[in-house]
């Protein structure tokens, strides 16, 4: 009985081997680079706590940013991201190879610290940088109460800031509102510079929808566009630009990496695609802006599939004899129409993709669960074998 017994456990061994390896040769090595390293923690600005808004990005090889998690704001002063359930720091990318190092950045400076990345981990590390002083502090020191107030007005959400009077904001800001199509965020770093057509120091900001914005180029449409102003205000360095588009506003077979941020450039009349970069993920669009003017989010055009159908060729009618009396008019029957069946149906969906990291714990808990009632099984042929001797 027990060679027996030790017969059905390999015969079972063997399969068993096969499927799982299978399982986990089907996952591609992307799979498992897709799970976010996420950090949270205390951060301090020259030894005081960081305020409110302070702006905090990762970046390293293969390490993507401009995207949703990275960077992030501090809504608390002191801190960022939660420990529990909420909002983290997330450092992700598509083509992580390794382990690589990563920089953390406060408000466009390096911090103090750097930590390894390791996929799918989740860290406490607390963040600090000092800001060096400039040789001109002590020159400004003495004008530092000269500041004015820069109003932010975009699309009915409005923000006032502080600008010195050589033009550099003194506070980073995030702004975001909604537009008839998706949303729109501008993030402008502490230490920006943003001067007018003159070259004075900005007293306001706005932004509206455009109401009759040029033309789109050949071969796009245009999604939506916004009038940034005043126009020919410039920033140094550039402020960060994000529009959240939408899936059902798109043709469904439109290659999402190729839309584009396009500022319209009036000198030569024409729209002047900006280096953009997609999140394919959670549909959004971010452009580095150096100047104010008109922008729009421009979406290549897609040809319509048709299907041909072949014309249908109508039944040849045999020539009456002469002998034949002619038959009386018969009434035409309405011919049986064809349920269509499967495969004439259209299988394109609008639906996006679903997410690798989806796919990886589906393909986990199968496995888990298949060891498992096998392992059962096994334990219950032990038990019947032992019972019947």
């Amino acid at each position: 009985m027990r060679g027996k017994t030790n017969n059905i456990i390999r015969f079972l061994t063997i399969p068993v081997i096969i499927i799982l390896t299978a399982l986990v040769l089907a996952v591609p090595v992307s799979a498992f680079l897709q799970l976010p390293h996420a950090f949270y923690g205390n951060i301090l600005i020259d030894g005081e706590p960081a305020p409110v808004g302070t702006k905090i990005e990762a970046r390293g090889q293969g390490i993507r940013v401009g995207i949703s998690g990275n960077p992030i704001m501090t809504s608390e002063v002191g801190k960022y991201g939660i420990a529990g359930v909420g909002t983290k720091l997330l450092v992700q990318g598509e083509d992580i190879e390794g382990n690589p190092v990563i920089s953390f950045y406060i408000n466009g400076h390096l911090a103090d610290q750097s930590y390894t990345w390791q996929t799918g981990e989740i860290t406490r590390l607390d963040l600090s940088v000092t800001i060096p002083a400039s040789s001109e502090d002590s020159e400004e020191e003495t004008s530092s109460a000269e500041t004015s107030t820069l109003q932010c007005h975009l699309l009915g959400e409005n923000r006032n800031v502080s600008i010195s009077d050589t033009g550099e904001i003194q506070e980073s800001i995030e702004i975001s509102s909604s537009l008839p199509a998706g949303q729109i965020t501008v993030s402008i770093n502490a230490g920006t510079k943003a001067l007018d057509n003159d070259g004075n120091p900005l007293t306001n900001l706005t932004c509206d929808t455009s109401t009759a914005p040029p033309p789109a180029p050949e071969n796009y449409n245009l999604y939506i566009a916004v009038d940034f102003g005043p126009d020919g205000a410039i920033f140094d360095p550039p402020i960060i630009v994000t529009f959240d588009y939408t899936l059902a506003d798109i043709h469904e077979n439109t290659v999402e990496k190729d839309i584009v941020i396009a500022y319209y450039d009036s000198s030569i009349g024409e729209w002047v695609p900006l280096a953009s970069e997609v999140d394919t993920i959670n549909h959004t669009i971010t452009a580095s802006v150096s100047h104010f003017t008109t922008f729009a989010i421009l979406v290549p055009q897609v040809e319509p599939v048709t299907e041909e159908t072949p014309p249908s060729t109508p039944p040849s009618t045999p020539p009456a004899s002469d002998s034949e009396e002619p038959a009386p008019a018969a009434t035409p029957e309405p011919a049986p129409q064809e349920e269509p069946s499967v495969s004439q149906t259209p299988s394109a969906s609008g639906e996006p993709e679903s997410t690798t990291d989806w796919n990886l714990y589906i393909i986990i808990a199968a496995v888990l669960v298949g060891g498992i009632a096998i392992a059962f099984l096994i334990r219950w042929i032990m038990l019947h074998e032992k019972r019947q001797q």
